[in-house]
């Protein structure tokens, strides 16, 4: 007897008979399972989600240093050029 995959097989249209090997029970076995499937991709997407906006908070945050880093530098470039104008 040749091994038969439920998913495969709940994949077939109802109407059709196969060998009579495949139960109703496993057929409903193989639906649950592609819809587990389905809900693993749905997982994984939503947590590429939650990466790519932790990853993106991160860089805010190191651009906003960034530019607190910056304006503190310009600040202090701009009172050494004024005393040296004014030496």
């Amino acid at each position: 007897m040749p091994f038969k995959y439920y998913r495969k097989e709940s994949k077939k249209e109802w109407g059709s008979i196969i060998d009579g090997d495949i139960s109703f029970d496993q057929i409903k076995l193989g639906a649950i399972l592609r819809i587990a499937d389905a809900t693993e991709v749905m997982a994984r997407q939503f947590n590429d989600l939650i990466n790519e906006n932790k990853r993106i908070k991160e860089s805010l945050e190191y651009k906003e240093n960034l530019i607190v880093t910056l304006r503190r530098s310009n600040a202090s470039l701009r009172g050494h050029i004024r005393r040296i104008k004014n030496s």
